[in-house]
């Protein structure tokens, strides 16, 4: 909001469940919102006037970065957890290597036509990477705001949930910084 100078006394946000934001937005209950694919391709196909003014990274402000999670029996199993990471390795690499099958097999699998899947999928970079800066970069400025917002009454030790050992063990030139 600062990067273009909106009011935040202007702007109301609302919470609601992804499906419903298209619905909102034609029914003019809201004006804009943030999210994912295929909701943005959806309102600007369904909502007269509706169009995707940015993408997520378009200007620098919020590159989308997703994070896996393991559970505490892979976390105590480190050998596991390993194998785990380099399974997912090969999967997001499969998206590169390979995005005409990857959008056949995930259009399917969530029932996606395969030439919109193959639109969502060529947006987005698939690389399994774990860069120091940018891991805790973005969990600093995430705390930053829960912490002003009153979500949370103190910074996290990120020791405490982030561990990059697995992916220094599957693929330390993914590890950087660490």
């Amino acid at each position: 909001m600062k990067k273009y100078n909106l009011p935040m006394d202007k702007i109301k946000v609302k919470l609601l469940q992804a499906p419903e934001m298209v619905a909102a937005l034609e029914r003019r209950d809201i004006d804009a919102f943030f999210l994912w694919q295929p909701w943005l391709d959806k309102a600007a196909q369904l909502v007269q006037g509706a169009r995707v003014l940015a993408r997520s990274g378009d200007d620098g402000v919020f590159i989308l970065t997703s994070y896996d999670y393991y559970s505490q029996g892979l976390i105590d199993d480190p050998p596991r957890a390993v194998a785990a990471t380099r399974a997912l390795m090969e999967a997001t690499d499969f998206c590169t290597t390979d995005p005409d099958e990857a959008a056949r097999l995930t259009g399917k699998a969530f029932r996606i036509p395969e030439a919109d899947m193959k639109l969502y999928m060529s947006r987005m970079k698939y690389r399994m990477e774990m860069p120091k800066d940018v891991v805790l970069g973005n969990f600093q400025a995430a705390a930053e705001l829960a912490l002003g917002e009153g979500i949370i009454k103190k910074m996290p030790d990120w020791s405490d949930f982030v561990r990059p050992q697995f992916m220094k063990e599957a693929a330390p030139d993914r590890a950087v910084g660490w």
